[in-house]
């Protein structure tokens, strides 16, 4: 036997007789992103316009704190102070959301409360009530958007003004849709200084009813979901872009079919445009259009996709800067690899950032191609993003 080959064997026969620990069924299914997780910074926020950063310790019941000089870490906050601030009774840290360098806002259930480290004071900012889903804060984290049912809403100081009013419950608003793919993983998007809102509408109404068994109840009962099954008609989007200060909704309707995809949905800096990834649904052919924010208007394409096996944007256009237009894409169909393209905003490669050579394997199209290569592309380029 080869001697490389039985070092091998030993090896494993020496831990599998000294090194195992006996777990249940349930510690290996329920643990296995807990307990057995791999070590992370769970929570990792950097605080706004700072070297100092946040993590949770004890699973989210504690707040941590260090900077970028010493890593030393202390605890921030206690559950107990944060409580006793703002009369709630929060169980954990997980979903704190940083106003500025000395507040951060918390949600339990559909209240928003706000909370100063400096002066470890805190206050109720809003109750959405029972109703509200999908709540979405603007870059400032003063407004809010959200959803009750099938319709959006946003709050006007404490005023709650209607932005869809659509008694079709079969017409959703300010949700995903395509079931998250693409980068789909919500539906409303804050302009950057806040004037207008983006949002999704779907057009569920030719879409089948599928049952789906709900088992947190005795007995079960079963609720129907609108899901488009293979061959049967599908969810029709469009993008409305609503102008907090007129009050009135224009609407971008796919430019190819009606049940085109529409992803990657990103706002310039000026908030004079919005871009959006078109996609065919054969998943081979994507147009990146730039849209008119006032009037809807198709404004031109800034690049044009195609593979005959499949193209998946997932990423919308970055903008390094906040004076500039110009426009970081991440797409691995110009050379196989998943590489970064700085463009500008009339669909002009200006540079290509990255040179990333690790090959996505096309035959796994989804999890498997995700994360690697953009973490060592964002890696790589850090640099390279400071100086665009």
């Amino acid at each position: 036997m080869n001697k490389n080959l039985l070092a091998v064997c030993s090896f494993f026969l020496f831990v599998s007789a000294f090194g195992q620990k006996k777990i249940t069924l349930e510690d290996g299914v329920l643990q296995q992103n807990r307990a057995f997780r791999a070590d992370k910074l769970l929570g990792f926020q950097w605080i706004p316009n700072s070297t100092q950063y946040i993590y949770f310790g004890d699973s989210g019941k504690k707040l941590m704190t260090a900077t970028t000089a010493n890593a030393s870490a202390s605890e921030l906050v206690t559950l107990a102070d944060l409580n006793k601030a703002t009369g709630a009774d929060f169980k954990s840290f997980f979903g704190i959301d940083w106003k500025n360098a000395n507040t951060f806002i918390l949600a339990n259930g559909n209240k928003i409360y706000e909370y100063n480290t400096t002066s470890k004071t805190g206050k109720l900012v809003t109750d959405l009530g029972e109703n509200a889903e999908n709540t979405t804060f603007d870059d400032s984290k003063n407004k809010i958007a959200f959803t009750e049912k099938n319709n959006l809403y946003f709050l006007d100081g404490s005023t709650k003004v209607a932005i869809t009013n659509e008694t079709n419950e079969a017409i959703v608003s300010g949700q995903f849709f395509a079931r998250n793919e693409f980068g789909i993983n919500h539906g409303i998007f804050w302009s950057p200084k806040s004037n207008l809102i983006a949002f999704y509408q779907k057009d569920q109404t030719e879409v089948a009813d599928y049952p789906l068994l709900d088992i947190t109840v005795t007995p079960g009962k079963l609720d129907n979901i609108k899901y488009p099954m293979i061959g049967q008609k599908s969810e029709k989007p469009r993008v409305g872009i609503y102008n907090t200060a007129t009050k009135k909704t224009v609407f971008i309707s796919p430019k190819g079919k009606s049940d085109d995809y529409l992803t990657n949905l990103a706002w310039t800096p000026d908030e004079k445009y919005v871009i959006i990834a078109e996609l065919n649904r054969g998943q081979n052919d994507m147009h990146l259009n730039l849209y008119d924010a006032n009037t809807g208007a198709f404004i031109r394409t800034l690049l044009d996709q195609e593979n005959g096996t499949w193209v998946e944007p997932e990423h919308p256009a970055f903008f390094p800067s906040e004076k500039s237009n110009n426009f970081v894409w991440i797409s691995e169909e110009e050379d196989g690899f998943n590489n970064l393209y700085y463009y500008n905003i009339e669909g002009k490669l200006i540079k290509k950032l990255t040179f990333e050579q690790i090959r996505h394997q096309r035959n796994h199209r989804r999890e498997s191609c995700r994360n690697r290569s953009l973490f060592l592309c964002y890696r790589r380029e850090s640099d390279e993003y400071a100086r665009l």
